[in-house]
């Protein structure tokens, strides 16, 4: 029997002086027995202190991306430079 629970995971980082930011997840991603990303949000804090939602994603793009490691991504505008960045993983655990 093969068994599958959706987990969410937060993780927080902050943006480098370009708007970049990388953050370990420390999961392990491959099938079975282990966590296979199924989406990213990604929340920055604005200069104003306001936090602005800028990624729900299911799938690898050009602004946010993860591989096995890493979440990494890049915000264009200097009002998210050096801000705090929030990441939520959605992954599924499937064992079996």
């Amino acid at each position: 029997m093969t068994k599958v629970q959706l987990d969410s995971f937060l993780l927080e980082t902050r943006t480098d002086n370009k708007g970049y930011f990388a953050i370990q997840h420390g999961l392990e991603v491959f099938r079975p027995g282990g966590y296979q990303i199924e989406g990213i949000v990604i929340s920055v804090q604005h200069k104003n202190q306001s936090w602005y939602s800028l990624e729900i994603s299911n799938a690898v793009g050009n602004r946010f991306w993860w591989n096995q490691s890493e979440v990494q991504g890049f915000i264009a505008s200097p009002n998210f430079y050096l801000r705090p960045v929030k990441v939520i993983i959605l992954a599924l655990f499937i064992n079996g």
